[in-house]
């Protein structure tokens, strides 16, 4: 019985030595008046010196606030922000989602940030998060963003290329049907001409509004993040499923002609539900941040 005590003084030792992490959950309201729901990490006991903004994926079943990510930031002295989407249900959610909008939102939620003792910012943008990285406007300059599994193009111009034969990867194509509960490339293609004709009508893609998908056509991450502004890491998992091979390519070329550009291939399918490939995403962000940073 002794021993038995005894272990659980000791697992009960190890957890409290994790450090202490505080999450919350807030809203901001836009200078448009929209009300945005965003998640806040930060150390317990400490005074954060650095801040990190975590753009998560659409639809993301990745809780990042209990990730592996956060707790490894959190132990590095980072204050984390986890923006959500305004709305208060699924309808109103998809609705009022276009990029522009939400690039705007968040800018307006970093300008209400006190800086006084941050000395640092950086970005992590996952799926969708990662096409909107190179728009974020901070006080502060980020000295390292991430963008994770975006392409460098749009979604739907990658479907389209589907439907026109540009991209002959049937791997890819059967993944975006599946993903959209479609049987066939003619489906596919019924849907994207609707999406184009009336952008304001039923949504046809599964994700978000026909709206919200020409937001992103209209406006490539591939315009954005050949501008320079500071170091940039171009991260795609090598079997992510919903970038086809040639714009995994693409972006390779782009990195390996700009200094300020790192591409980086990822083990796995960028599930980082999936404990080991969270735990490759995380060791390379803190290596990152713990030598170029410093």
């Amino acid at each position: 019985m002794r021993k038995v005590f005894s272990l659980l003084l000791g697992i009960l030792f190890l957890v409290g030595c994790k450090t202490p992490r505080l999450v919350t959950q807030q809203n901001f309201t836009t200078e448009l008046g929209r009300v945005l729901p965003y998640e806040e990490v930060a150390p317990k006991k400490e005074k954060e010196q650095h801040l990190a903004l975590l753009l998560p994926d659409n639809p993301d079943t990745l809780n990042l606030a209990e990730s592996g990510l956060s707790r490894m930031l959190v132990k590095n002295g980072y204050r984390i922000i986890i923006p959500g989407k305004p709305g208060t249900d699924t309808r109103e959610k998809i609705e009022l989602d276009n990029k522009s909008y939400r690039i705007r939102d968040i800018n307006n939620l970093l300008s209400s940030i006190d800086t006084s003792s941050i000395e640092d910012f950086i970005i992590i943008g996952i799926g969708e998060g990662g096409y909107l990285v190179p728009d974020i406007s901070f006080s502060i300059p980020s000295k390292a963003a991430f963008v994770i599994n975006a392409g460098p193009a749009s979604p739907l111009a990658e479907y389209q290329n589907l439907v026109y034969g540009k991209i002959q990867d049937y791997t890819f194509l059967n993944s975006v049907l599946s993903a959209n509960l479609l049987f066939n490339k003619g489906e596919l293609a019924e849907q994207i001409a609707r999406i184009t004709e009336n952008p304001f009508g039923e949504p046809q893609l599964v994700g978000g509004s026909n709206a919200y998908w020409i937001s992103y056509y209209e406006d490539p991450l591939m315009n954005r993040i050949i501008k320079p502004d500071g170091l940039t890491y171009w991260m795609i998992s090598e079997n992510y499923p919903l970038i086809s091979d040639e714009n995994k390519k693409l972006a390779m070329q782009v990195c390996d002609r700009l200094p300020y550009l790192f591409y980086e291939e990822l083990e796995g399918r960028g599930n980082f539900n999936d404990e080991d490939e969270m735990k490759l995403l995380m060791e390379r962000i803190e290596e990152v941040i713990n030598s170029q940073l410093q």
